[in-house]
């Protein structure tokens, strides 16, 4: 099982100490074998917990992790959950990308807190078209806010460049459409889970994404 989407499962989806202790020089295997040995060294004992920010500025070879953090990762049904994952994730025909995949992307790779799972529909080799500006704004925009977005986005992506936005209302779906459009592929980064489009009016822009070789991406 990949030890990435172990942390996932385990953190449960939102930043927190064993993705601050996962720095990108850090393997995830090396958390996990930290709780086994510290483990089996002793049993839990409760001092209190360190926050993430200490987490992410200690060395997790020395640092003890905490002993809820140390349940989390030594859960005996860990396994199963991640598995349970990936099971929900086919059946809603989403791709699950750590930082073990050649797919995942790699900008986002080489950042301290990183998600260690993303969710995709659509073709993952739009996560690393290049180059790619992020498109984001009002979502109530005046309708000068809306010609000049939508004139940004196209030339944007008429000039070959691949425009990331969050699919919400407004200027999001203003810089999607422009790159559909264009031909262009999109990408678009949900706060919600990919199970259910938000905004529910967005769902036939959501498809169009993916039809026209772009993704929806989403840490839920």
């Amino acid at each position: 099982m990949d030890p990435y989407l172990l942390l996932a499962v385990a953190e449960g989806c939102e930043p927190g100490i064993v993705t601050a202790l996962l720095d990108p020089s850090v393997e995830p295997d090396a958390l996990l074998d930290e709780a086994r040995a510290a483990a089996s060294a002793a049993p839990l004992r409760e001092p209190a917990d360190v926050d993430a920010t200490d987490a992410h500025d200690a060395s997790p070879y020395r640092l003890e992790l905490p002993p809820r953090v140390r349940r989390r990762l030594l859960a005996p049904d860990l396994e199963q959950r991640a598995a349970h994952w990936l099971q929900l994730a086919a059946q809603n025909g989403l791709l699950v990308l750590t930082p073990s995949d050649d797919r995942y992307p790699e900008l986002l790779r080489e950042c301290a807190l990183r998600p260690n799972a993303l969710f995709v529909r659509g073709d993952p080799g739009a996560l690393a078209a290049t180059p790619a500006i992020a498109v984001v704004g009002s979502r109530t925009p005046t309708p000068y806010g809306q010609d000049a977005a939508q004139q940004f986005a196209a030339g944007l992506a008429h000039a070959g460049c691949a425009i990331w936005s969050g699919l919400a209302r407004g200027i999001d779906a203003i810089a999607h459409r422009a790159c559909l459009d264009a031909n262009s592929p999109t990408i678009a980064v949900l706060a919600s889970g990919l199970d259910r489009i938000y905004p529910s009016e967005h769902a036939e822009l959501a498809a169009s994404i993916v039809q026209r070789g772009g993704c929806l991406v989403a840490e839920l």
